[in-house]
């Protein structure tokens, strides 16, 4: 169970850092792109979009975020009996026995 929980944190990781860095990318390039003309905005993006396309951090991001989910699910299917995979009550829990009224306990004494 260790590992699963350690390939769905890298995945939650992973994933948010991907997704605040796109955010991040976004945001600064719409504020200062904006003000460009289409030659100058041309010409950035022609300087930017390969230098993107390569970076090492895009194809890291993207192969963790579609296979750690994938893993987890591998993983978690050697635990069918835990509470992540929705079994009715946990092994560990004795089913609760309640008492109910009978008829002799509502009866005048």
């Amino acid at each position: 169970m260790i590992a699963t929980r350690v390939v769905l944190a890298v995945a939650v990781l992973t994933t948010g850092l991907f997704t605040g860095l796109l955010v991040y990318i976004v945001g600064m390039s719409q504020a200062m792109l904006s003000a460009l003309d289409g030659t100058r905005f041309t010409a950035v993006m022609g300087r930017f979009l390969p230098a993107a396309r390569k970076n090492v951090l895009n194809y890291l991001f993207t192969i963790t975020g579609l296979t750690a989910p994938v893993v987890t699910l591998v993983l978690l299917r050697t635990h069918l009996d835990s509470a992540c995979s929705g079994s009715p009550q946990p092994p560990w829990s004795s089913p609760k026995r309640w008492r109910t009224p009978r008829s002799q306990d509502f009866q005048s004494r």
